[in-house]
């Protein structure tokens, strides 16, 4: 007898680079040293970055482009050159490689690396919607790539670049840009304002925060992949808070939206509790939990629901959960479902409302207790689960195998099949990829099946051999479909 809380078949989407491989290169693009850059070393690099360079102007993320690189992968770049579908602002690509050229030119003079700038920034303003938002690829894009991107910061990174540039901030200065093109990138930073401005939530009349994407048309909370979800996102906010606290003479609609963030942030930090890290990165063993600790700072939620602003995680099936041991190793470890950010904020904060609005200034402490602790919230509420947001709904007395034969042969995204409460003696046979079996509670949604090795109860469907179980996962043209696309089978309590 198997209790299913949840049934995940997916695949896992692997980096190009590991991640201690990106923080390298990235800090590598951050270097500031003028002894570096007039380096062979520097150059190299240099040169490399203008071969990664798309025709587009931009540069696809998650690759180490100062690697030093064979005439075969030479070969293999120049290639790629023409591509239009990678070319991204995701993960610091692009922005990193025009800082990098900009203080390579202000050491060399070479004007390859200030045409190689320039082309960059027209990239970046290229890809800015009328409204002032950013998607996080383009101009090929696909299914959530063509929302606003807050995610990581895409968006924000942009328009601070921007900022800086057309200030002629250090290593911006000189003959890297002229008027027009500064005041082509003022015009859309302050558009970007607009943008961020028109899409902070409003929820029961007050201004709120932000969604990690929003919605290009409607410029509502959007989805993005399967585990970010339309939600107060507080990472990404707390960066776009920082951005319009950074803004000279800011207006009223500014000044309200800076409030109305703090406010927010302060009602729904989390206390009493740490984020624990165990094991060493990719092991068997490493683990990420929340333990009790009342010396602990405050915290953040990455994520709060839309419905009642309280905290959640989210595996790649889609479905909200509440606590981190409820979703499989691979998420847990490999996303940050909590934050300290907004703490760097409060300080900011004081002298800027002292400065700007010290008649409407918000109330603010870290040494309050947290909205977990207050009542304010039940962190660990157990999500409502609402039929619209499964693609089939099965109850006592259906078929699951049924249920699963509606899918697409391939689905593209997560067919999510909500389970009833009730037993169900029946097989079920997984023959697709990215199929979700949600039980409607954990103690009574139950899978039976008693079924002897020797004598199966099905042993062949659509023609191809069935295993032995309560839930068989069938090989697709005769490779076994979990360990070769590296997604685990996880059975969530």
């Amino acid at each position: 007898m198997r209790s299913i809380k949840s049934l995940l078949i997916g695949i896992m989407l692997l980096s190009v680079l590991p991640t201690t491989a990106q923080q390298a290169f990235k800090q590598l693009m951050r270097e500031t040293s003028q002894e570096f850059f007039q380096s062979d070393e520097a150059r190299r690099i240099g040169d490399q970055l203008l071969l990664y360079q798309r025709v587009t102007g931009g540069w696809p993320k998650n690759i180490d482009m100062a690697k030093p690189l064979s005439d075969k992968e030479r070969e293999k770049i120049a290639a790629d050159k023409h591509k239009h579908n990678d070319s991204t602002t995701d993960n610091d690509a692009t922005t990193l490689q025009i800082y990098f050229l900009s203080r390579l030119y202000q050491a060399t003079k070479d004007v390859r690396y200030r045409d190689a700038f320039r082309q960059g920034v027209a990239y970046l303003l290229s890809g800015q919607y009328e409204n002032g938002g950013w998607p996080q690829f383009w101009p090929v894009m696909r299914d959530y790539q063509i929302h606003i991107t807050y995610n990581d910061d895409a968006m924000t990174n942009t328009m601070i670049l921007l900022r800086d540039i057309a200030a002629q901030k250090e290593p911006y200065q000189g003959d890297l840009t002229d008027d027009q093109l500064r005041q082509q990138m003022t015009k859309a930073f302050n558009k970007g304002i607009e943008c961020i401005l028109n899409t902070q939530i409003v929820t029961d009349g007050e201004l709120t925060v932000w969604c990690q994407q929003h919605d290009r048309e409607t410029l509502l909370p959007a989805h993005a992949r399967a585990f970010e979800l339309p939600s107060y996102c507080t990472m990404e906010s707390a960066m776009l808070t920082r951005l319009l606290m950074e803004l000279p003479n800011p207006d009223e609609r500014v000044k309200k939206a800076v409030h109305a963030a703090m406010r927010w942030f302060d009602k729904y930090k989390l206390t009493g509790y740490k984020v624990e890290r165990t094991g060493r990165p990719g092991s068997a063993d490493q683990n990420t939990k929340l333990v009790k600790d009342t010396l602990a700072p405050p915290m953040w939620a990455r994520f709060y629901d839309l419905e009642l602003c309280e905290p959640f995680v989210c595996d790649r099936d889609g479905v909200p959960r509440r606590h981190l041991e409820q979703i499989g190793a691979e998420r847990r470890n490999g996303y940050a479902w909590y934050t300290d950010r907004p703490i760097s904020l409060y300080k900011r904060y004081q002298k800027w409302a002292k400065k700007y609005a010290p008649n409407n200034r918000v109330d603010i402490s870290l040494e309050t207790k947290g909205a977990n602790e207050n009542g304010t919230i039940e962190w660990f509420r157990q999500p409502t689960k609402h039929t619209s947001d499964y693609d089939a709904v099965v109850k006592p007395g259906d078929n699951i195998q049924q249920a699963i034969e509606k899918a697409p042969a391939v689905p593209k995204k997560p067919y999510k099949i909500l389970i009833r409460k009730g037993t169900y003696q029946q097989k079920v046979i997984i023959d697709r990829p990215n199929i979700v079996l949600v039980g409607e509670d954990r103690d009574s949604t139950i899978l039976t099946l008693a079924e002897a090795s020797k004598k199966k109860l099905i042993s062949k469907y659509h023609g191809k051999d069935v295993g032995n179980g309560v839930i068989a996962l069938q090989e697709v043209r005769g490779k076994a479909r979990l360990p070769r696309c590296n997604s685990p089978l996880n059975i969530q309590q």
